[in-house]
């Protein structure tokens, strides 16, 4: 009888512990799923201005960088294997667009794009053409790409560059969102001040060497004159002589190099013109710091 009842005793043991095993698998909390990572792009942008855009949106979420420090370095460039394989690595390629990259065609076709995502920053801008083309390799551009002068088409850029962004890292988009916000409230604060300071000149000419300006001339809907046809033109002169009859110190001469203000010095003292040095142009400024200049 003992033995029976010690035989029933280890069976209930056995049945109890089979059963506190068997629950503790079932009840076992499952491991969390491991929390989201953030996304790390990295970004690559021809030029300083574009840099100074996408950081705008990205702040410092994101690698950002950027291939050519000036103009000269961008028409001079030779892509090779390495460059195409570098680029096709990134998430994001973004340039300029316009021809303002003259071998940008030829260099996307020849990308694997496996990978990369290729922004044209210019698309959906209206451009206008160069009043005289300007050659590459033998082919003629006729674009003029200093777009971002106008700040309704600077705008489109920083919004192209914001979609692709957030298209990469939807997680995100608020974000960006917010970014872009700011920053184009803080660009139109600086839109009021120079429209209204343009407004002063809205009955003069502005003297132009060049067509650098050309977008920023046609967006304040101000009236210009190219001052190198000035000197081929008799009656060109006489317009602007008269023109400027009672506009004397109220007239801006836009350049870009030292040089051009240096041979137009005559004109710039004969009419009192306000010389703008606008080193932006060329890509190689923050758009902000750009406009202040004009301000």
């Amino acid at each position: 009888m003992k033995r029976y009842i010690l035989v029933i005793a280890m069976i209930f043991v056995i049945v109890l512990t089979a059963s506190a095993c068997s629950s503790n698998e079932i009840n076992e909390p499952s491991a969390k799923a491991p929390a989201e990572r953030d996304v790390v792009l990295n970004i690559t942008t021809t030029n300083k201005l574009l840099y100074y855009m996408v950081k705008d949106i990205v702040g410092d979420k994101h690698y950002v960088d950027y291939m050519f420090k000036n103009e000269k370095e961008i028409w001079d460039f030779k892509y090779t294997e390495d460059s195409l394989n570098n680029i096709a690595k990134k998430d994001l390629f973004i340039y300029i667009g316009g021809n303002y990259e003259p071998w940008m065609v030829s260099f996307t076709d020849t990308i694997k794009k496996s990978k990369v995502g290729i922004i044209n920053a210019s698309r959906g801008v209206k451009l206008l053409n160069l009043s005289k083309s300007r050659n590459y390799n033998n082919r003629e551009i006729k674009e003029n790409p200093y777009y971002w002068m106008s700040i309704d088409n600077y705008k489109i850029a920083l919004l192209n560059i914001k979609n692709a962004v957030q298209d990469k890292d939807p997680k995100n988009r608020q974000f960006y969102e917010q970014n872009f916000s700011n920053k184009i409230k803080s660009i139109e604060e600086k839109e009021v001040k120079l429209k209204k300071l343009s407004s002063t000149f809205k009955e003069s000419y502005i003297g132009l060497h060049d067509d650098y300006t050309e977008y920023l001339i046609e967006y304040l809907g101000l009236k210009s004159i190219k001052l190198q046809d000035l000197f081929k033109n008799e009656e060109e002169i006489k317009k602007f002589d008269e023109s400027m009859k009672d506009k004397k110190g109220k007239a801006i001469f836009f350049y870009v190099e030292d040089s051009n203000k240096e041979f137009y010095e005559p004109l710039i003292e004969k009419y009192s013109m306000k010389a703008i040095k606008v080193q932006g142009i060329v890509g190689s400024k923050e758009y902000s710091e750009m406009l202040s200049d004009l301000l």
